[in-house]
Formats: structure tokens, sequence, C-alpha cells
């Protein structure tokens, strides 16, 4: 009671077993010292309370301990602490707890276990920590939670985790994070959401992989992430999301991939962008969009695949783009869309695609731009299009032979394109 490393004396112990708040006598205390489950003595208690490093003293214990908003009692920790199944003991417990890193206390763990709008309890925190099939232990969780570069506490995660609109528990968050085929760990994870590249918190990603309107979740958006055929992983994806240069975040993301109107999901999309036969990542895509000379946002883009008059999808766009024997790119066919000089939008250069009045179709109208006896690109033909002394807009209806019935004054006389423009 009285060793120089011990701070406290007999009375202040007694007063702490038999003070109102306290529910548990010193017999008590006695018996979980010595059960024979227990592999620690009351020496050992007593040096974890008052090692410098430690900075809460046997009151502070107690008092979580019988706190009625805390379910469990002293046996309950000790059994938690010295369970075989539990790999680590009450000193690794305690440095997690007020480890100068780790900025929360005793106090702070224990609300979260038992508040009542968190599901599980010490014994499943502990069992997630030690699982064979989770590769991360308590310290790594703590620091995890509260090191410099994350701005969220454990409190926050655990509202995530058991929040009712959020379909998925501790366990299934563990098992994503561990899973042989997913490759990225729980860091990992956090500094994707926290870093100061990315505007948007754990709870925002929960938001939209949960919301009724999102079909996909957790798992499906791992799978989507480490699927050997798909070449980004989650940090990518974040980056292109929240990048200064890209003005929609990840909810406006999800919204397109599962509005009703659009017809294909998340896998679909990762498909078109790692497909071999593509040659642009998902950056370049969000490049394409959101750059200043581009009016037109991703939901437009969106809108003109899958609206019932075009006949043609992402995967359709894709090929007319990267196809060896077509010379434009995703960025070039952007540029003549929005360039101030073209007065037409990517909506009205698709209906002259597909207007029942015109009998080519986008890759007919590709292999006419790029056709060797065509010595002109699209480019070009924009200009054409909307140069002042051309009284023609768009191409009106073909003839047979392909051949325009306009010429640049109006008559049917041009048969040929080089003709016609002026190339």
């Amino acid at each position: 009671m009285v060793e120089p490393r011990f701070s406290f004396g007999i009375s202040a112990l007694y007063e702490a077993m038999v003070e109102p708040r306290f529910s548990f006598g010193i017999s008590a205390l006695c018996e979980a010292m010595v059960e024979p489950k227990f592999s620690f003595g009351i020496s050992a208690l007593f040096e974890v309370m008052v090692e410098p490093r430690f900075s809460f003293g046997i009151s502070a214990l107690c008092e979580v301990i019988v706190e009625p908003k805390f379910s469990f009692g002293i046996a309950a920790l000790c059994e938690a602490m010295v369970e075989p199944r539990f790999s680590f003991s009450i000193s690794a417990l305690c440095e997690a707890m007020v480890g100068p890193r780790f900025s929360f206390g005793i106090s702070a763990l224990c609300e979260v276990i038992v508040e009542p709008k968190f599901s599980f309890g010490i014994a499943a925190l502990c069992e997630a920590m030690v699982e064979p099939r989770f590769s991360f232990s308590i310290s790594a969780l703590c620091e995890a939670m509260v090191g410099p570069r994350f701005s969220f506490g454990i409190s926050a995660l655990c509202e995530v985790i058991v929040e009712p609109k959020f379909s998925f528990g501790i366990a299934a968050l563990c098992e994503a994070m561990v899973e042989p085929r997913f490759s990225f760990s729980i860091s990992a994870l956090c500094e994707a959401m926290v870093g100061p590249r990315f505007s948007f918190g754990i709870s925002a990603l929960c938001e939209v992989i949960v919301e009724p309107k999102f079909s996909f979740g957790i798992a499906a958006l791992c799978e989507a992430m480490v699927e050997p055929r798909f070449s980004f992983s989650i940090s990518a994806l974040c980056e292109a999301m929240v990048g200064p240069r890209f003005s929609f975040g990840i909810s406006a993301l999800c919204e397109v991939i599962v509005e009703p109107k659009f017809s294909f999901g998340i896998l679909a999309l990762c498909e078109a962008m790692v497909e071999p036969k593509f040659s642009f990542g998902i950056s370049a895509l969000c490049e394409a969009m959101v750059e200043p000379k581009f009016s037109f946002g991703i939901s437009a883009l969106f809108e003109v695949m899958v609206e019932p008059r075009f006949s043609f999808g992402i995967s359709a766009l894709c090929e007319v783009i990267v196809e060896p024997k077509f010379s434009l790119g995703i960025s070039t066919l952007c540029e003549a869309m929005v360039e101030p000089r073209f007065s037409f939008g990517i909506s009205a250069l698709c209906e002259a695609m597909v207007e029942p009045r015109f009998c080519f179709g986008i890759l007919a109208f590709c292999e006419a731009m790029v056709e060797p006896r065509f010595c002109f690109g699209i480019l070009a033909f924009c200009e054409a299009m909307v140069e002042p002394k051309f009284s023609f807009g768009y191409i009106g209806p073909l003839r047979g032979n392909g051949r325009s019935n306009l010429s640049k004054e109006g008559q049917l006389s041009t048969p040929n394109f080089i003709q016609v423009f002026k190339l």
C-alpha cells in the first residue's frame, strides 16, 4: 500500500471501496485479483494505476466500472483482459488509453462501448481486435483513430457503425478491411477519409454507401476497388472525387450511378474505365467533366448516354473514342462540344446521331471523320457547321449515296464532302 512508487494510502483505497457510487466491496476486488483465470496480481494493478505514463488513478477506474451507463463490472473487464483469445493485457490497454499519441481516456472508451445507440459490447470489440482473420490490433485501431492526420475520434467511428441508417456492423467493416481480396488496410481507409486533399469524412462515405437510393453496399464498393480488372485503388477514387480541379463530390457520383434513368451500375462504370481497349482512366474522365472550358457536368454526360432516344451506351461511346482508327480522344470530343465558336452542345450532337431521318449512327459518323478519303477531323467538321459563311447547320437528310443535299449556298449540287466544306 505504501510502496514509494504508489502515491495513495490504505485510506484512499478504502474510501474508493465504500464510496456510495462504487457498488463493489473489498472482497469482490480481492476475488478478482486472485481468481485462477486472472493472471495479474494486486501489485500489477497498482503499478498500472500510478505508473508515470498513466494519467488516471484508481478512482477514475472505479467510476467507469460502476457508472450506471456502464453495463459491465470489474469481473467482465478482467475476463476480457485475460481471455485466451484476447492477445493483449491490461497494461497494453492502459498504454493505448493514455499514450501521448492517444487523445482519449478510459472513460471515453467505455462510453462508446455501452452507449445505448452502440449495439456491441466490450467482448465484441475485443473479438474483432484479435480475431485471426483481422490483421490489426487494438493499438493499430487507436493509432488510426487519433493519429495527428486523423480528425475523427473513436466515438465518430462507432456512431457511423451502429447508426440505424447504416446497415453494417463492426464485424462487417473489419472483414472488409482484411478480406484477402481487399488490398487496403484500416489505416489506408482512414488516410483516404481525412487526408488534407480529401474533404469528406467517414460519415459522408457511409451515408452514400447505405442511402436507400444507392443500391450497392460496402462489400460491392470494396470489390470494385480491388477487382483485378480494375486498375485504380480507393485512394485514386478519392483523389478524383475531391481533387481541387474536380467540382463534384462522392455523393454526386453515386447519384448518377444509381439514378433510375441511368441503366448502368458502379461495376459497369468501372469496367468501361479499365477495359483494355479503353485507354483513359477515371482521372481523365473526371478532368474532362470539370475542366473550366467544359460547360457540362457528369450528370449531363450520363443523361445523353441513357436517354431513350439515344441508342448507344457508355461502352459504345468509349469504343469510338479509343478505337485505333479514330484519332480523337475524350478531351478532343469535349473541346469540340464546348468550344466558344461551336454553338451546339453534346445533347444536340447526340440527337443528330440518332434522329430517325439520319441514317447513320455514331460509328458511321466517326468512320466518315477518319476514313482515308476524308481529310477532315471532328474539329474541322464543327468549324464548318458554325462558320458564318455557311448558311446551314447540321447535315440534313442524306441520300442513298451518302452525299449531302446541301451546298454552301444551300443548293443540291455538290457531291463531295470535301468541296462542301472547302477544306
